[in-house]
């Protein structure tokens, strides 16, 4: 998706959260993808795709915010290298992010796109997303509105909100914590984001 008011508020968002995140060895590029999952993946060297489904599942920029903070747990703590690596071996995973053939580079995206992290390993993310949030001044009650959401209802056809439920485990307990950490945070001033999301939602693809 090249809509620069799309586009723009994403890079707005991803910029805030990138500098009030922790241990990032690369910049991080958030990159629009046209696809109704409302979801987000990692890939190696910093590359998060956010999916415009995600961005019309979202209540604004903060909720978006907390989704990409958590995501940064992943990137900082390297989770998808380390399964891929598991999965794919160093010296292939080297090869294809040095270079590889097409086909290797095609296997790789898939396999990112079929991970699915296991209850600790998100656990983890979310604390790093919820600290992320706090030093952004933002409350880490919009990660649990997100979570709400997700266990209300997924956005989107069967087949794609049973996926996102698989990707999102234990979501009880992630909700639980996250809810926790927003009662501590309590009625500290939020440095809410200036960006019209009305706008935002608008330039989605019809299709969405």
């Amino acid at each position: 998706v090249r809509d620069a008011i799309v586009t723009n508020a994403v890079a707005v968002v991803a910029r805030r959260v990138e500098s009030c995140a922790s241990n990032l060895a690369f910049p991080v590029r958030a990159l629009v993808v046209r696809n109704r999952e409302a979801n987000a993946y990692t890939f190696p060297g910093g590359l998060v795709l956010v999916y415009t489904g995600l961005l019309g599942f979202v209540d604004g920029p903060e909720e978006l915010a907390a989704v990409l903070a958590h995501e940064l747990g992943h990137v900082a703590n390297r989770d998808t290298v380390r399964m891929l690596l598991s999965s794919l071996g160093a010296a292939v995973l080297l090869s294809v992010i040095s270079g590889g053939n097409p086909g290797q580079l095609s296997d790789l995206v898939q396999r990112v796109l079929a991970i699915s992290y296991g209850k600790a390993v998100e656990a983890q993310a979310d604390a790093y997303g919820i600290e992320t949030l706090q030093r952004a001044q933002l409350s880490p009650a919009h990660l649990a509105d997100f979570f709400r959401k997700l266990k209300e209802g997924p956005h989107g056809s069967a087949p794609a909100a049973l996926k996102l439920l698989d990707n999102h485990p234990d979501l009880d307990g992630r909700l639980a914590r996250a809810v926790a950490a927003a009662k501590e945070f309590g009625a500290t001033p939020q440095q809410r984001f200036s960006l019209d999301w009305t706008a935002v939602r608008r330039q989605l693809p019809s299709s969405f």
